[in-house]
């Protein structure tokens, strides 16, 4: 019985720790979102392959984690950067276009029209 509860005890523990490092995973994520949401203003093309490669390449010299697990889980961080980065780019073409066509910067509105 002692053990049975140590064991609860221990695996209570673990997993209190596991979420730890989840919330911090959560965030860090959340972090690299935000910086790849910024970086479509500076660079041409959305997708740059040579910088994923380069990225997965820089990884995988770890050798602490699976080479399939880094591969197949920076794939998906990939897609998801490329995913927010469209949103960004087409948020922000939306808000320039809005802009440019506001009824108070445009040639077609008139005050005598409010009359």
């Amino acid at each position: 019985m002692r053990f049975f509860r140590a064991a609860v005890f221990m695996l209570g523990f673990y997993r209190f720790l596991i979420d730890r490092v989840d919330d911090g995973i959560y965030s860090l994520l959340c972090m690299r979102t935000r910086l790849a949401r910024q970086t479509h203003r500076h660079k041409p093309v959305i997708h740059c392959p040579d910088r994923e490669h380069d990225i997965l390449h820089r990884l995988l010299q770890k050798k602490r984690l699976p080479s399939d697990a880094v591969h197949d889980i920076w794939q998906r961080i990939f897609h998801e950067s490329k995913l927010q980065q469209h949103q960004q780019q087409q948020t922000q073409s939306f808000l320039e276009l809005a802009s440019r066509s506001s009824p108070v910067n445009s040639t077609w509105f008139h005050t005598e029209d409010l009359h």
